[in-house]
């Protein structure tokens, strides 16, 4: 793939990412086995939350609503631009987990108001956020009952100072599988990265383990 660490300045942030097979390349990786067919509902009954041995009816409705909104996203954009799923939304579509709580999606400036056009039909009001050490420029909606925070302009606090995310655009994985969709994912590399930067130590730990 291609190198997150381009600036000297960068580089010396690097990471360790010898946990990260370094031969894992796109056409290894698991594909996304959620498929919507008419027998959806034999289909749903047959799913596992992790540690329980069925789904209750709040559980089974939220991953509807999940694979919904991934579903609803990914045939209304282009991969061609600029944007990727980030967070926890892309390791549950890359571990075929059942759901996330939200769907986080970070894109470049120009292309924010084609997505949110695209996604909602409407003109975006943006907002601006700063929470601890991430500040953006954002819009937030739902989709299935499910939440979407559509970011860019993100800047993260290291070193003492703001830090424009400049880096991403160089790491989304385009055209990833979903259904009869494709989608654009984060790469594991940026999301082991990113969440070291940003202090998310249950986030980067969870795809360290992907990667191994």
């Amino acid at each position: 793939g291609k190198p997150i660490f381009q600036t000297q300045k960068e580089k010396t942030l690097k990471i360790s990412l010898e946990t990260c097979e370094k031969k894992y390349i796109a056409s290894t990786r698991i594909p996304l086995i959620l498929r919507f067919t008419k027998n959806e509902k034999s289909w749903i009954s047959e799913r596992k939350i992790p540690g329980k041995t069925e789904m209750n009816t709040i559980q089974i409705k939220r991953l509807l609503n999940f694979s919904n909104a991934i579903s609803h996203i990914s045939s209304n954009l282009d991969s061609k631009l600029e944007w990727g799923i980030t967070g926890g939304a892309n390791l549950a579509i890359r571990k075929n987990l059942d759901f996330a709580n939200d769907i986080d999606l970070i894109c470049s400036r120009k292309d924010m108001p084609h997505i949110i056009w695209a996604i909602f039909r409407k003109t975006p009001e943006l907002k601006k956020t700063s929470l601890g050490n991430i500040r953006s420029v954002y819009y937030t909606g739902d989709i299935f009952e499910t939440k979407l925070e559509i970011m860019r302009d993100v800047e993260n606090f290291y070193c003492d100072k703001w830090n424009k995310n400049s880096f991403f655009t160089r790491q989304i994985e385009r055209n990833m599988k979903f259904g009869d969709n494709n989608i654009n994912l984060m790469s594991p590399e940026y999301e082991i990265y990113i969440n070291k930067i940003i202090g998310n130590k249950k986030m980067h730990d969870n795809f360290i383990e992907f990667c191994k």
